[in-house]
């Protein structure tokens, strides 16, 4: 107790040499403390975004809502301690304002890669129109019906793609937010991938397809709803059945077992072997979200 009131004098006195991180464990015995003081001292993300605009941006006096919450014009949060190989450390320092605004930024940038999807699909919709318009003028319709459902199914493939594009574009800017542990990490890239699958699957079909005029033509919404559902539900999963990666690792172990003997594998690189490909709980949870509210929205 002396250290840490020795420590918090030197805090007081502005001491250069002791660095607050405004951050501490606490170990109590009984866990009902636990219970209420988290019950207590607990706020949602969204509060913290609406007490940082009311006390820095609308510059509210602090006093007037300061209650035993505080602690030296600062709220206090509490929340329950994760385990410590789940907690990345080197982030423990950065302060949620600077968080908050990383995370716009990686919104920003999540939003540029679904601008590009969405350039792409309007180019291929505009291609339907224009052979839409052109059906009645023509006497061989039936090609024209073909390339219609053919441009149907490969803009299907072209979203499938751009969902395990946008998974690893999200995958990576998320790293910039610097979470404080790998559970809110994926979180936070399930909700994103969430929501831009839901954007890219669903809502940009919807806006590049204005009017029910076109909508149950070949080459319509309906057509083109119906070949993306099917590349979500089955081409997904089957590409992750026959993973290029995995069968080439099978193949490495098979290789190394026939030499026997004189295989100068490590033991490190036969379990890397041996592991198989790491599940993407984050891609495969954004992808079923996704598909369970475009089926909601596009049921009758």
């Amino acid at each position: 107790h002396k250290a840490v009131r020795d420590a918090r004098k030197r805090i007081l006195n502005g001491d250069p040499e002791e660095k607050f991180t405004g951050k501490a464990f606490v170990i109590l015995n009984n866990q009902k403390y636990v219970d209420v003081l988290i019950n207590k001292f607990k706020r949602t993300r969204l509060k913290r975004i609406l007490t940082h605009i009311a006390f820095q941006w609308l510059k509210l006096s602090k006093k007037k809502y300061q209650d035993d919450k505080w602690w030296q014009g600062k709220r206090v949060d509490m929340e329950r301690a994760t385990e410590p190989t789940n907690i990345y450390w080197e982030n423990m320092a950065i302060q949620p304002n600077d968080r908050f605004w990383r995370t716009l930024a990686t919104y920003g940038a999540a939003c540029l890669c679904l601008l590009v999807v969405f350039f792409l699909n309007v180019g291929i919709s505009v291609i339907q129109n224009n052979i839409n318009e052109d059906l009645d003028k023509k006497d061989n319709k039936s090609f024209s019906y073909i390339f219609l459902t053919s441009l149907s199914f490969l803009s299907s493939i072209l979203i499938a793609a751009n969902n395990t594009i946008l998974y690893h574009v999200i995958m990576y800017i998320s790293k910039f937010e610097r979470h404080q542990t790998h559970v809110k990490y994926y979180a936070a890239v399930s909700f994103k991938l969430t929501i831009c699958m839901v954007i890219n699957s669903g809502v940009i079909p919807l806006i590049v397809n204005p009017g029910k005029k076109n909508w149950f033509n070949p080459g319509g919404l309906a057509v083109d709803m119906f070949f993306i559902v099917f590349a979500l539900s089955f081409i997904s999963p089957t590409v992750c059945l026959f993973d290029p990666l995995h069968y080439w690792k099978r193949f490495r172990f098979w290789w190394e077992e026939r030499k026997g003997e004189k295989s100068r594998m490590t033991q490190r690189e036969a379990n890397e072997l041996a592991e198989g490909i790491e599940w993407e709980v984050p891609y495969y949870y954004g992808l079923s979200m996704s598909k369970l509210i475009i089926t909601f929205f596009y049921t009758p």
